[in-house]
């Protein structure tokens, strides 16, 4: 599917995606005001105001948003992340239009009543306790805590409790004055439509929104340390993670990439086959990367029996070591490039997940990327590149996180000592 751009004249970014292949009719409204925009004391506002925005409008209560959905036989979603707060529909595509008009009633027509603020307040906190509880995120949390820190990115999306209790009617009507305005807003939708159709049910439902000011957002950088958390806590894991270098213009992005599918990507990445595959210490070991564009980091991550952890991490730095210092085999780099296009072509075809992707590359780069131009960024990449981006990442101070009732483990500066080539 081929993507198409049209900036209205207040700033409202509408991308659409024909796709004929489908009677479905995707479509979301994406807002550049996440969590990493939220000033300290207002730690917690975005996911807030996100929470707010399906409890009820001018016209319409909560249960009457969720009726008109469900008569469509759609559904709805609604989410925070660090970059934005995110709101989708998807029906028939013959419903298109009362889904525009009901995206535009619920962002530009909230109405923030005392009682549902406090009431939706204890429904965060609700999902706070939950999120304490999970492990995965708790660990996932921690982690970032470690590569960011005290800024924004290192912080929960859901926010402080002792913050949400202070915020009330007043900041969120002010987030969402300064948030929801064109500038800041991008809609997107797939489905068997033309360009100009979308268009013009965007003027007609969204054109009244008033210009406003983009948000920015404020530079972040990498930090880096160590943290072992839940010592009595019978799951061990780990997770070992280095700066992305994000903004070094030299380092092809896409080499990075391939590098960590090589490592630890799939299921015949040196990582599985030495870890679990020839001497069945894990379950499942991989590799991820966190990508804000200007900032981010790349990861390993594994669980496992306390007394196998120190192995795993010596088989852990010194696949890291090869891939900082001897080239990727021409068999490892073809089949790292065809599953990265895979994944690629599967997102970009796929109603859901295309306005997402294009939502986010507006977002991230302010301009779509076509997928043939990334399929050739891709297939350009050389062995070299890859042994290039991997030793600087890996010569970058390492961010590690072990969960769990463990007491023999490496230290921090054994890692470190671990990690010179």
């Amino acid at each position: 599917m081929t993507a198409d751009l049209t900036i209205l004249d207040n700033g409202l970014s509408v991308v659409s995606q024909k796709n004929t292949a489908t009677k479905m009719f995707n479509v979301g409204v994406w807002c550049r005001c996440g969590s990493r925009v939220e000033p300290k004391e207002l730690n917690g506002i975005a996911h807030f105001c996100e929470h707010m925005t399906f409890k009820g409008t001018t016209t319409l209560s909560e249960l009457e948003i969720n009726e008109k959905i469900a008569d469509m036989g759609g559904k709805s979603n609604a989410w925070t992340d660090m970059d934005c707060m995110a709101f989708s529909i998807e029906v028939l595509v013959e419903d298109k239009e009362a889904a525009l008009e009901l995206l535009a009633d619920i962002l530009c027509n909230s109405t923030f009543t005392e009682e549902n603020i406090n009431s939706e307040r204890q429904v965060i906190f609700q999902e706070m306790y939950e999120d304490e509880n999970d492990n995965d995120d708790f660990f996932n949390d921690a982690f970032s805590q470690i590569v960011y820190g005290d800024q924004p990115l290192g912080k929960d999306i859901l926010g402080q409790r002792k913050i949400l209790e202070k915020i009330g009617k007043a900041e969120l009507e002010a987030w969402r004055k300064n948030c929801y305005c064109g500038k800041n807003l991008i809609l997107s939708a797939s489905g068997n439509f033309e360009h100009q159709e979308l268009v013009a049910l965007a003027q007609k439902y969204f054109g009244n929104i008033p210009n406003g000011e983009k948000t920015e957002r404020p530079a972040q950088k990498y930090i880096g340390g160590f943290r072992h958390i839940k010592p009595n806590e019978p799951e061990v894991k780990f997770e070992l993670g280095f700066d992305l270098l994000a903004e070094d213009k030299d380092l092809k992005k896409e080499a990075k990439y391939l590098a960590m599918q090589i490592l630890g990507g799939e299921e015949v990445s040196r990582l599985n086959t030495e870890v679990r595959i020839k001497r069945a210490l894990v379950y499942d070991i991989s590799t991820s990367i966190v990508d804000e564009t200007d900032v981010g980091y790349v990861a390993i991550t594994a669980a496992a029996q306390a007394q196998n952890i120190n192995q795993i991490l010596d088989i852990v730095l010194s696949e890291i070591q090869k891939m900082a210092t001897q080239p990727v085999t021409e068999k490892e780099l073809a089949r790292a490039k065809r599953q990265l296009i895979v994944a690629l072509t599967k997102k970009a075809e796929d109603n859901e997940e295309s306005i997402e992707l294009a939502a986010e590359q507006l977002i991230n780069f302010g301009k779509l990327q076509q997928l043939e131009k990334q399929i050739e960024k891709i297939n350009a990449v050389c062995a070299e590149d890859i042994l290039k981006a991997a030793k600087a990442i890996f010569a970058t101070k390492p961010s590690y996180l072990l969960q769990g009732k463990i007491s023999d483990y490496y230290a921090y500066e054994q890692i470190k000592s671990k990690l010179c080539f």
